[in-house]
């Protein structure tokens, strides 16, 4: 069976914060402090001390009513349309329909090609055929 919480209340004001025989923590106090401990994970919590310092941003009240006008707006914008070639590796992309008429192929960096039919309207010039 677990063990059951361990339920240490505030000491009260009139408790002092350290022993007045030692000079050390209270035993009041202690138990207290680490009872805060126990229950917020014994240090494992991934929330650093940085995290708890950070405030709130420098900003005056006119500027974050502009972040805030600015956020409403691009909620009320209608939703960007994106292709289907947005969603892949900008790398890798695989045509598989469509039209690429008036683009340049192998015009920047060159490489071999492989056609099934292949029309031309003008001159082929280039290596041996």
């Amino acid at each position: 069976m677990p063990s059951p919480l361990n339920i240490t209340t505030i000491p009260a004001p009139r408790t002092p914060v350290t022993d007045p025989n030692t000079g050390l923590l209270s035993r009041e106090w202690y138990r207290f402090f680490l009872n805060l401990f126990v229950l917020t994970g014994s240090g494992t919590n991934p929330i650093t001390l940085e995290d708890l310092q950070v405030g709130p941003p420098n900003l005056t009240v006119d500027e974050i009513l502009v972040l805030i006008n600015r956020q409403r707006n691009a909620d009320l914008a209608p939703p960007i349309q994106l292709g289907t070639i947005s969603s892949q590796n900008a790398d890798n992309v695989t045509i598989t329909g469509g039209t690429i008429d008036n683009t340049p192929i192998g015009n920047t960096t060159t490489s071999s090609g492989k056609f099934t039919t292949l029309n031309a309207t003008g001159g082929i010039g280039g290596g041996t055929f």
